[in-house]
């Protein structure tokens, strides 16, 4: 589960994030309240449609490990 630099073409532990989804037309107050829940969690509106969408076609768990692994090898606890 490599990840390097977004440069390097690999932006995402799941591999390189290469086809996009959209451009999907939503209602204004759809689009407002997906606008705050992006700013609540810290993330742009891409970044947080693209964390739902994970989640949503990989599960929780799975992407709850996935970061607890990138986690664990920043730390040096795990070797890549």
């Amino acid at each position: 589960m490599g990840t390097t630099l977004s440069r390097s073409g690999t932006t995402s532990p799941i591999g390189k994030l290469t086809r996009p989804l959209g451009p999907y037309k939503v209602p204004e107050e759809t689009a407002e309240i997906l606008e705050q829940e992006a700013r609540k969690a810290g993330l742009n509106l891409n970044e947080f449609l693209r964390d739902l969408a994970m989640i949503r076609a990989h599960g929780e768990d799975f992407m709850v490990n996935l970061h607890r692994h990138r986690i664990a090898v920043v730390l040096g606890k795990v070797e890549e």
